[in-house]
């Protein structure tokens, strides 16, 4: 079997990156697959090669004329864009067309542009589902794009989701999604579990860049109306680079505070980041009770795979892996302070239970396991 995967989402750094690196590597391991063939806009993909000798990359140069990450501005503009973006799909497909292949992977769910030039395709297709946000418009022109998007999902041969609750949603709103599976951006490597509790202080982190989508606002409020009792068993910091003149203006001064609370408004390595991570006990995910609905959390897998325990809100895709494998704990906006007074009363049978919990999460999530389930899913395609 040959298999061509093109992401239409590509971007030179980032998730899109390295989930391609990641599919290419599981792909590249099952027996019955004797070539990926990867279309890469980007040459940084041209590393994949060295991974197996299984594995061929065609470079592709797009000549959309916008950085995919750069706002539209007026409607003119935003409709050439889309344009354009189209003629250069058009050009991926003609490359597509002209390679032997059996099925085309397309590692992310595309645009707007994309969906519209897919009829171009000659053969079956599969697509990873990263988001699932066009599922819930309902109203005006987004409601068209909707039904184009699940007309587009209807004909793949096998819908993979990154998270379980993307696969009820999409379930559920098509009726009928055919061959599916439940996959997500990664498999986890089996590393030593590292506990941090220095002092009796429970070191709390959240990483990443503050935007619109994940913004500590609302837990920051919370926090500094806990009684000081509770809150001086824990110490809290935030790590990123904070994008909003507002945020920055609030979070600043929460940090002025008396509240066992920094920020650190600045950009980290990696290799800041791997540390910072290895110094925590509990890793926050503040993100709006609205965020289900967009993507899945990079950070939340990262915790994952170094085992460290996540603090998030009561919403899907964390409630899944904090109830099935507690590692972890829910918070409700009201009831925030009984939550971390839960912790503190908890925290050394919880944190001598965590190796046991972790390692049914690796297992669950382990390369190996992973492929025979991928494996099954292409055999039903063929």
């Amino acid at each position: 079997m040959k298999i061509i995967l093109y992401d239409p989402l590509y971007s030179k750094v980032g998730h899109f990156e390295r989930y391609s690196k990641y599919l290419a590597e599981l792909l590249s391991g099952i027996a019955d697959i004797s070539e990926v063939i990867v279309v890469a806009e980007h040459p940084s993909l041209l590393e994949l090669e060295k991974i197996s000798n299984k594995i061929r990359v065609i470079n592709h140069v797009s000549i959309t004329a916008f950085d995919r990450n750069d706002s539209p501005g007026s409607k003119i503009k935003a409709f050439y864009r889309r344009f354009i973006e189209y003629k250069s799909y058009i050009r991926v497909f003609k490359i597509i067309n002209n390679t032997e292949k059996d099925i085309v992977f397309f590692t992310s769910q595309g645009n707007l542009s994309f969906w519209l030039a897919v009829f171009k395709l000659k053969g079956k297709y599969m697509v990873s589902v990263i988001s699932i946000k066009w599922l819930y418009f309902d109203k005006g022109i987004r409601a068209g794009l909707k039904a184009i998007f699940v007309y587009y999902l209807k004909k793949s041969a096998l819908n993979l989701f990154t998270e379980s609750m993307y696969e009820e949603v999409a379930q559920s709103e098509m009726k009928n999604t055919g061959n599916t599976l439940v996959m997500p951006d990664r498999y986890l490597y089996d590393k030593p579990y590292k506990a941090n509790l220095i002092a009796n202080v429970i070191s709390l982190f959240t990483f990443g860049t503050i935007v619109g989508f994940k913004s500590p606002i609302m837990f920051l409020e919370k926090w500094i109306t806990i009684p000081a009792h509770i809150r001086s068993k824990f110490n809290y910091e935030i790590r990123g680079k904070v994008k909003h003149a507002d945020f920055l203006e609030k979070l600043n001064k929460y940090s002025s505070l008396d509240v066992n609370f920094k920020l650190y408004d600045e950009y980290l390595s990696d290799q800041d980041y791997d540390l910072l991570l290895s110094k925590s006990d509990f890793i926050v995910l503040p993100y709006p009770f609205e965020y289900t609905k967009h993507a899945t959390s990079g950070v939340m897998w990262d915790c994952f795979e170094n085992k460290k325990a996540i603090i998030c809100p009561n919403i899907e895709p964390f409630i899944y892996y904090v109830k099935k494998y507690k590692i972890g704990y829910l918070y409700d906006i009201e009831t925030f302070d009984k939550t971390l007074e839960l912790i503190a009363q908890e925290i050394e049978d919880f944190t001598a239970l965590l190796p046991a919990r972790f390692e049914e999460l690796h297992k669950d999530f382990s390369k190996n396991n992973l492929t025979i389930k991928l494996t099954a899913s292409l055999y039903k395609m063929v």
